[in-house]
């Protein structure tokens, strides 16, 4: 698959969350990067992928924050078990 191909697929919020620590962690990048959804009108609302990556190349301090937060390996570095208060 081409850089492309990746960019331009569609991706649901669900499918986003298995390959990135769950629904919570899915959802709060979602919002937080702005990327417009599907209305879901014909199936679950889906967004492209390469616009989310285009936000986080762009917004790199708060993807930073983002994975602070969700990363394990970031919380385990601070003795944190749980997502950060305060987003």
């Amino acid at each position: 698959m081409s850089k492309k191909e990746i960019a331009d697929s569609r991706c649901t919020a669900a499918e986003f969350a298995e390959r990135w620590w769950g629904m919570e962690s899915a959802t709060a990048l979602l919002d937080r990067s702005g990327v417009v959804l599907t209305d879901g009108s014909v199936g679950p609302p889906t967004f492209r992928y390469g616009d989310l990556i285009e936000w986080m190349e762009g917004h790199g301090s708060e993807f930073e924050r983002w994975l602070e937060e969700f990363d394990p390996t970031f919380r385990d570095r601070r003795g944190q078990t749980e997502p950060k208060e305060g987003r």
